[in-house]
């Protein structure tokens, strides 16, 4: 379901990278689009590793207290929940 949504997100990226570089806010807010694609799609270990990458980055570029830093930060309990309920059979 969220095939189409993911390429078109990770092809964004790409464009933002080579345009901007990885500590551009845009490259950033279409990181955070990806991660959040990636929970959706189940593809929890992608989407911790993506955070890893791209969290500090925020903390350091756009401020502890930036809305896209404060999204991000939530993102490691979003995968836990996600996963969870994916065993529990509840998504």
């Amino acid at each position: 379901m969220y095939g189409p949504v993911e390429s078109l997100i990770r092809d964004t990226l790409a464009t933002y990278h080579r345009l901007y570089g990885l500590e551009h806010f845009r490259t950033l807010e279409a990181s955070l689009s990806l991660m959040e694609i990636l929970v959706l799609r189940d593809k929890f270990d992608e989407a911790s590793a993506l955070y890893g990458q791209v969290f500090p980055t925020c903390k350091r570029v756009l401020g502890p207290s930036h809305h896209i830093t404060l999204h991000i930060s939530r993102m490691p309990q979003y995968i836990q929940v996600r996963r969870e309920g994916k065993a529990l059979g509840y998504c």
